[in-house]
């Protein structure tokens, strides 16, 4: 476990203040990663975004985005995030790169996990 936390934190995630979220609970908080690597809204994002539903994506990405800032999964919620304000402003038009690089940032997170076991 903590040579996840390790690398988390060398990914820039603020771990210190994570475990202190969840009030030193390191396992609780490997639990939390867990679930939301796999978390329902990214397909539900990507879906939307492919039918150009973009209140739709916008509510997903907001959900990922919350749960990401609370995980201080800061790479991953810096992707989110810029996802979201084109959303938020309806600037729908070239947001490929934003859902890759959140590709991109959930992979690795998938991948820190794997490692761990």
């Amino acid at each position: 476990m903590e040579k996840l936390l390790d690398k988390l934190q060398a990914w820039g995630c603020d771990i210190p203040a994570a475990i202190n979220r969840v009030l030193g609970d390191k396992e609780l908080y490997c639990s939390c990663l867990e679930l939301f690597a796999e978390d329902e809204n990214f397909e539900l994002c990507a879906k939307a975004l492919h039918e150009q539903n973009y209140r739709a994506a916008f509510e997903a990405a907001h959900a990922l985005k919350g749960v990401a800032a609370n995980l201080e999964l800061t790479p991953l919620q810096t992707c989110i995030s810029a996802l979201v304000e084109q959303l938020r402003h309806k600037q729908t038009d070239g947001l490929e790169p934003y859902w890759t690089a959140i590709q991109a940032a959930r992979t690795q997170l998938q991948n820190f996990l794997k490692e761990r076991l």
